[in-house]
């Protein structure tokens, strides 16, 4: 089984351009169509659509009923906060270095 994961900010751009949350600016709206054409993709060839559950808890619910063809998982289900401590500890470890010109 394949499955397509679908982050929130393709989710929220979909609802921009379905009228169903605001838009800041009318310049974000080539970049709501290629996030629509990316979820179109995903209904079309991945047996599965999963989000992670991690969107503002205001609008979480309604998220979930507006795309109820996708699964969303807990995060607490995959360990993404230890990921998380041990990504950021990672990136502080790391001092960029200039080299050679």
């Amino acid at each position: 089984m394949a499955y397509a994961l679908l982050d929130n900010a393709t989710l929220t751009a979909v609802q921009r351009l379905t009228g169903q949350a605001q838009s800041r600016s009318e310049d974000s709206t080539d970049g709501d169509i290629v996030a629509l054409e990316n979820l179109l993709q995903a209904i079309l060839f991945y047996d599965d659509l999963i989000t992670i559950d991690n969107y503002k808890e205001e609008y979480r619910e309604t998220r979930k009923k507006q795309f109820d063809f996708i699964r969303f998982v807990n995060p607490a289900e995959l360990r993404l906060d230890e990921i998380e401590v041990s990504a950021r500890n990672e990136a502080l470890s790391t001092i960029p270095t200039i080299r050679g010109g």
